[in-house]
């Protein structure tokens, strides 16, 4: 008599538990960043907006929740090795629309900059994709192809992958003209090299290009350069001033709600990059401090995550999601105490906007995908075991014994 041996149609993962603590770091963040937008838009709302909706911007931003969250969940449960798959495709289609941001008919030009692609119904920002796709494109090529950067001395080169990351930095700075998100990107792959296990001083030549690329990019606009000197020379431009008030204005426990909003009032595009001038104005030192111990603790579980991660691809995304988040969020508060000069780098969270929101949700959702997901022993196991395998007729996955 034949014996027969089922197998499922993918491999049994041990039964591991979602990181609870990363996803309550996420809820609190968003949470923070929804207050802050309530308390902080309403008299900027009636000003710029066409509806005159006092609350336009915060209702905006629980319509783009809703979408973030459904890709949260997507990224959180995805098979991380259907993820693996798709990131070549993904990479090259985010890369298109970056391109497209550039083109008549699509670009939509704001503050001298294509950052946005705008196609009637809808405007994005595709800089802001092209993020969370070379982080998966780059740790795509680290695990899978690992052995074709291979040279005969066993020393490993990354030139192929230097080549993507350089050309698509330039393009961004250039064609949409746009140096921090490309400075950003570029750091971005510079960390992928990093934690990858490149050596420090095989990535001096790439530390070198970045600061030839960022001394090239800011000489040839005037407004750059510009804002360098004024920046070196403590000299302020309207908008910090305002930001820099406002804070000073929140003292140790904030002006509270709708208190002193009339500083945050007066802040150019309050709701976008200096979002966070409304949160310390509004809960003061202690409401900034908050919100710093909150940031820790979810760099935190996303580094215990990514670190206690068996499986590489998706380590390597995760932590660079988690060094992306906290990077960006100290960028931005940065920018608006004036410690840097302006950038251009949203908060992630908090500042309005569908496109900043979608990947940061999508993002976390991966990191929170790392804390269960199969890895690479089990895989490689499952992937052994089908090798000698048989499909019936009716579709049940046998192997003869």
């Amino acid at each position: 008599m034949t014996n027969y041996t089922l197998f499922a149609d993918k491999p049994a993962v041990r039964f591991r538990k979602s990181d609870p603590l990363f996803f309550v770091a996420v809820l609190l963040l968003w949470s923070l960043g929804m207050v802050t937008l309530y308390v902080s838009t309403q008299e900027a709302a009636l000003r710029i907006r066409s509806d005159a909706n006092s609350l336009g911007f915060f209702y905006d931003q629980l319509k783009y929740s809703c979408v973030a969250f459904v890709a949260f969940c997507a990224m959180a449960f995805l098979p991380v090795n259907f993820i693996k798959k798709i990131s070549v495709v993904v990479f090259y289609a985010c890369f298109i629309l970056c391109v497209m941001a550039v083109i008549p008919g699509f670009k939509d030009e704001r503050n001298g900059a294509y950052r946005c692609v705008d196609l009637g119904f809808i405007s994005f920002q595709p800089s802001e994709f092209i993020k969370p796709a070379l982080v998966f494109y780059l740790a795509y090529l680290f695990v899978d192809h690992a052995s074709d950067y291979e040279r005969e001395s066993g020393k490993k080169h990354r030139n192929y992958p230097l080549f993507v990351v350089v050309p698509l930095c330039a393009f961004i700075a250039f064609g949409q003209n746009d140096l921090s998100t490309a400075i950003f990107i570029f750091c971005i792959g510079i960390l992928m090299f990093i934690i990858t296990g490149n050596s420090i001083l095989w990535l001096l030549p790439m530390g070198i290009i970045l600061v030839l690329f960022a001394v090239f990019f800011t000489t040839i606009k005037v407004y750059r350069l510009d804002r360098v000197i004024d920046f070196l020379n403590g000299e302020l431009n309207y908008q910090l001033i305002k930001s820099q008030l406002a804070i000073t204005a929140g003292g140790i426990w904030g002006a509270g709600m709708g208190g002193g909003m009339w500083r945050v009032a007066s802040i150019p595009e309050v709701q976008s990059d200096y979002i966070f001038a409304g949160w310390a104005n509004a809960m003061g030192l202690a409401g900034v401090t908050v919100y710093f111990v909150l940031l820790a603790f979810f760099v935190w579980r996303g580094t215990v995550i990514s670190l206690s991660c068996q499986n590489k691809f998706a380590a390597y995304s995760a932590f660079a999601f988690t060094i992306m988040i906290a990077a960006q969020s100290l960028l931005n508060c940065a920018v608006v105490c004036g410690a840097v000069p302006t950038t251009g780098i949203s908060l992630p969270f908090f500042t309005a906007g569908g496109t900043s929101l979608l990947t940061t949700f999508a993002m976390s959702g991966f990191i929170l995908n790392a804390s269960h997901c199969a890895s690479d022993e089990e895989l490689e196991e499952y992937s052994f075991a089908k090798k000698n395998m048989t499909e019936s007729l009716e579709g049940i996955i046998i192997e003869n014994e």
